[in-house]
């Protein structure tokens, strides 16, 4: 039963981040990063 709560817990954040939008660089969410007023990234 463990394995099977270890599984589902992997899947359902795996689903989290599927849609949720990262960073093509660092995969990081994209609403952690600061940005500039150009648009760039500030970290």
């Amino acid at each position: 039963m463990k394995v099977f709560r270890t599984v589902l817990f992997v899947w359902w954040v795996w689903l989290f981040k599927l849609f949720r939008r990262t960073c093509p660089q660092c995969s990081h969410v994209m609403a952690k990063h600061q940005r500039r007023a150009d648009g760039s990234f500030r970290d």
